[in-house]
């Protein structure tokens, strides 16, 4: 872990500050019981099974129902997944959303609504011995489709390292991450993003402690990002720096052998950015400590074994005046 701290100084002090988006390949993303309530401390298969880096070639096959992607609000969205070992490889497949709402009214034979929206993800791996090639597509009332390939099967400094390039449709953008994990899954990022008269380039830095109890256990992972962008705008160039760190925190309980319960939450320590045109067109801001994200409970049931249905409570805002708007969602998964 020494090692992994020294590499992320060093390459913070070659690169100076840097931005861009992390994970943007994953235009859909999963969501499950586990990861939803604990702030992404604990995952489930529902999680790793469509993941670039985590997927299990050996699953055998894989199905969950109803979990939904945190881009929706209705929770009418229906969600599947499936994954399956194959001969000379892993598939795994994704949807969720309600495909489609269509609304038409005609008032005295003249139409005064018509409505057609399209609310539908997809996604597909593809995974190998030594990486993965995913495509996502999310068809809106657009469609915007992603593709990305990852090389995984290399070491670096004694840790599991990766590189990710991908393509999105939507902006024409193209991509670039790569980063090392170690087995107590420390982790290191560097990712550039290009498109247009945009460029990007952030790096990040995630360490994650687990502790067990026999009952009982609980996780922290500190993280920070720094990063920097340059964009073209009309005859000048305006170009950003922001920091960032925080805390998440996430917990379990065992209440029995086949229940156990899952809270937690996620806190920003600091927040830092600037942003220049010129000399006479400048802007900075900072933010202290906040909550970032709602206090969610989870509660897992396994009846049987490799079977686990989920259900939790979301949108609980933690602020100083805490309100309760409550969405229940549930996920069923069984491996066979």
């Amino acid at each position: 872990m020494k090692r992994i701290l020294l590499v992320l100084a060093a390459v913070l002090l070659i690169s100076g500050a840097a931005w861009g988006q992390f994970d943007w390949m994953y235009a859909v993303n999963t969501g499950s019981t586990e990861a939803t309530t604990s702030a992404g401390i604990y995952t489930s298969r529902v999680d790793d099974y469509i993941s670039f880096m985590d997927y299990d070639p050996e699953i055998g096959k894989f199905i969950f129902v109803g979990g939904r992607n945190e881009f929706y609000t209705s929770a009418s969205a229906v969600t599947i997944g499936h994954g399956k070992t194959l001969e000379s490889g892993y598939l795994g497949l994704y949807f969720s959303g309600n495909f489609l709402t269509a609304q038409e009214t005609k008032v005295g034979g003249t139409t005064t609504v018509d409505n057609t929206n399209w609310n539908t993800d997809f996604a597909l791996l593809y995974g190998f011995e030594s990486g993965a090639i995913r495509l996502d597509a999310q068809l809106r009332n657009d469609v915007d489709i992603v593709f990305g390939f990852t090389y995984s099967g290399f070491k670096l400094f004694d840790s599991d390292a990766y590189i990710t390039a991908g393509f999105d449709t939507e902006d024409d953008a193209f991509g670039v991450q790569a980063g090392i994990r170690d087995e107590k899954n420390h982790t290191i990022d560097v990712a550039g993003l290009f498109y247009k008269d945009f460029f990007g380039v952030a790096i990040r830095g995630t360490l994650n402690y687990l502790f067990e109890f026999e009952k009982f256990g609980f996780g922290i992972s500190p993280l920070a990002v720094v990063g920097f962008d340059s964009m073209k705008i009309g005859s000048g160039t305006n170009t950003g720096l922001w920091l960032y760190a925080g805390i998440n925190a996430g917990a379990y309980f065992q209440v029995t052998q086949r229940f156990k319960l899952y809270t937690g939450a996620g806190v920003r320590v600091l927040y830092f950015e600037s942003d220049s045109y010129d000399s006479d067109n400048k802007s900075w801001s900072f933010a202290g400590p906040a909550w970032n994200n709602s206090l969610a409970v989870g509660l897992t049931f396994t009846p049987v074994e490799n079977f686990v249905i989920g259900m939790n409570v979301t949108n609980y805002s933690i602020t100083t005046a805490p309100n309760f708007n409550a969405a229940l969602n549930f996920v069923v998964s069984y491996k066979y």
